[in-house]
Parts: C-alpha cells; structure tokens; sequence
C-alpha cells in the first residue's frame, strides 16, 4: 500500500476520533465539539478539527465553562462552580521600600519638611482567599523618616544667642481590615496583578530632640482614620511563593493630639499651633515577598 495512503488513513482516523466525541458548553450558551485533553482548576484542554488547519489545540478558562461531557456515551457531566476555591486559601506578606511624603504639616518646624519628605516603608499583610477572586485580611504598614540641623537662636536682649543641634523623627504607623483581588493571566500562570484596599486607624508620632537644656523636647502624637491603596505585579518561581514590586497610597489626616515636653501633658487641636490639620499623605514603592498556604 502506498505510504501516502497510510499517512491518509491514520490522520482520518484522528479527525473521527476528535469529531463529536467530547463537548464542552460554555457560559454564554455555545457548544464546543472537541476532544478534552485535560481539565485542571484553571483552565480545560482540549483538540478540535478545523478544515483549513487540521487538528488544532486550545484552552478554556474554566470560569466560562459551563458543563463538559468527556465521551459519547459517558453519563458522566460535570458543572463547573460559580467560584473555584484557591488551591492556597492562606497569603501572608511583608514588604519593604520607600516612601515619598505628599503634604507637609505646616507651622511645625517647616524647616524639616524638605529633608524629610523621603523615609523608609515597610509593611506585612496576612489574607484568607475566599475564591480565587477576592480575600479579606489584616494590613500593617508603618513609614519612618529623621532629619537633624544646627540651631542659632537669637532670644533678642541684644546679647545672648543660644545654640543646639536638633534631631526630629517622625513615625506614621497604620493597621487595618483589607480586601484584595486578583488577576490571573490566561497564558502566563506566572504573573498576576493584586489590587489592594485597607481603611483601619493611623498613629502619627513626631518627636524633636535638642542638646541644649535651654530648648524643651518635644513629643507629638496623634491617632485618626487612614485608609492604604495598593497595586502589585507578582511573579511565581514556586507554586507557593511570590516575588513582586508594589506601589501603594496612604492617607491620613491628623485634626488634634496629645503634646508633652516631659513634664507636661497637654491636647491641642493643631489650629491652635497654626495648621488646620497634619496631611499624612504618602506615595510607596517597595518589593516584598508573599507566601500562599
């Protein structure tokens, strides 16, 4: 027999095995004709004949799947969930970077801002997956800067200046209930996007240090609501663990707190110190680290 009828032969014998042996009906209401290769929780395989092409494989993301019958006479039918439990339910992460600082509290030793508007972030979050869409969770993120600078004041008796070095610090920390999704990426298990939203309380600190017994230290503290927007792009090397880079904005603003100079404890409202209010604004960059359990 020739070799091209043989050839001939074992590709119609391929097409017949593919043709309506296995079906597969999407969401929208189509049917697909085919033969299932596999099914897994992200996505259903399968070959189907096209005339122009011969055989030809494809995938469906199994969140358009609505049933599939896998042969002929099978009884057995399959109806995919509304919502696909996550392999790992539990993500816990930490990340660090940078912060750049929006707004400055003006009146409070102006001086500062400009050496101050650059700190350092850091951050951790735990999450439960409900589905593979959407998990709710606790968020930490805390934000530190310093500055220091030379003091010569003149006290205006015609006499007398006074001299110090001065040392300010401010810490911004913020815990809260957070909401996160997912996107998945059709052709590239790999990559994901995670948005991230948290609103919980936020504690300012702002402390100023002199060495010199003629200016008093300072201690300001504050705690008001704060909310965190974040976007991140992770990368899978494991199955269970992520890298990835995130971007995120905080904010906050600080109406009232509680000013001590180490022997006195007073509650001010910052209009009083000629500022309507302290704005915690904050831009993040930062790489972290996640792990899915």
């Amino acid at each position: 027999m020739n070799i091209k009828c043989i050839l001939f032969l074992i590709f119609m014998l391929n097409v017949l095995s593919i043709q309506a042996q296995d079906k597969i009906v999407t969401t929208s209401g189509d049917t697909i004709e085919c033969r299932i290769v596999s099914v897994s929780d992200d996505y259903i395989i399968y070959e189907q004949f096209v005339s122009d092409k011969g055989i030809v494989g494809n995938r469906l993301p199994v969140e358009q799947m609505s049933t599939y019958t896998k042969g002929e006479n099978s009884k057995d039918m399959y109806r995919q969930k509304k919502s696909i439990p996550p392999a790992q339910r539990w993500q816990i992460g930490i990340q660090g970077g940078t912060g750049l600082t929006l707004a400055s509290a003006k009146g409070i030793r102006t001086d500062f801002h400009k050496k101050m508007k650059w700190g350092n972030h850091y951050g951790a979050d735990i999450h439960y997956w409900l589905n593979r869409w959407g998990s709710l969770g606790v968020k930490y993120s805390g934000f530190y800067t310093s500055a220091g600078t030379y003091l010569i004041i003149d006290v205006h008796d015609g006499r007398t200046y006074y001299c110090a070095n001065v040392e300010k610090r401010i810490y911004i920390n913020f815990a809260g209930l957070s909401f996160s999704t997912q996107q998945y990426f059709a052709y590239y298990d790999k990559l994901r996007l995670t948005f991230a939203s948290a609103y919980g309380l936020a504690h300012y600190r702002d402390e100023e240090e002199y060495d010199n017994y003629k200016f008093s230290n300072y201690l300001l503290k504050s705690t008001s609501f704060g909310f965190s927007l974040e976007l991140s792009a992770e990368y899978f090397p494991l199955s269970w663990m992520s890298v990835g880079t995130h971007v995120s904005c905080f904010g906050a603003w600080f109406w009232k707190g509680k000013l001590s100079d180490g022997y006195n404890n007073t509650t001010v409202k910052f209009k009083e110190l000629q500022i309507n209010s302290i704005n915690a604004m904050r831009l993040d960059l930062s790489i972290g680290i996640k792990f899915y359990l």
